[in-house]
């Protein structure tokens, strides 16, 4: 199976960002001492767990916010990625519906949405969440790279190809560096299905 791609594009880098994670965590420590009931200090506090591995926890403060204002979509949205990331796809997809429920033009929660709807092997209805990813922004090149791979994991190999290629012919207009081991990958693997 190939691995979809994230949008995050924030991969760790080691010690120094859990490092400052860690001090980030001890000044909205800090502030939460003080004022307790500030959602975006809480949500703040979850993403900074999260950027550490520690998702449980996110979750937890994620709920804090919630429970201080349930039309926080972006709280909805770190809880759906937190909850995906701890392999809980399910209860991501009900954040991530949440969120979208919300704002219906967030993107970024139709897109994983998506991943964790690939997660669970439901690649009909994550395409249709990169297909409402691509309506919002049709030059998200991660959203028609994973439309290729769930086209391919259905063995719909011509879908696939030409999704893939869409995403590479936006990663080129755009400049976005190519990762010539995932698209080489992707290539050979969608190949062994036309064999």
């Amino acid at each position: 199976m190939i691995t979809t791609i994230s949008q995050s594009g924030s991969e760790s880098k080691g010690f120094i960002d859990a490092h400052q994670a860690q001090e980030e965590i001890e000044r909205l420590n800090r502030a939460l001492a003080i004022n307790p009931w500030e959602d975006a200090i809480w949500n703040s506090r979850g993403t900074a767990l999260a950027k550490i591995g520690k998702y449980e926890d996110a979750i937890a403060s994620y709920d804090q916010a919630l429970k201080i204002n349930p039309g926080f979509n972006v709280a909805w949205y770190n809880k759906g990625k937190a909850l995906d990331d701890l392999g809980r796809h399910e209860e991501a997809i009900v954040s991530f519906d949440r969120a979208i429920a919300i704002n219906s033009k967030d993107y970024q929660a139709w897109f994983n949405r998506g991943i964790a709807l690939g997660n669970l092997g439901r690649y009909e209805e994550a395409i249709a969440s990169y297909n409402r990813v691509l309506a919002i922004n049709p030059n998200n090149d991660a959203a028609w790279y994973n439309k290729a791979c769930c086209f391919g994991l259905q063995g719909q190999i011509n879908l696939a190809v030409e999704n893939l290629k869409r995403a590479i012919d936006y990663r080129l207009i755009f400049g976005i560096k190519l990762s010539k081991t995932r698209t080489l990958t992707a290539f050979v693997w969608i190949k062994s299905f036309m064999l």
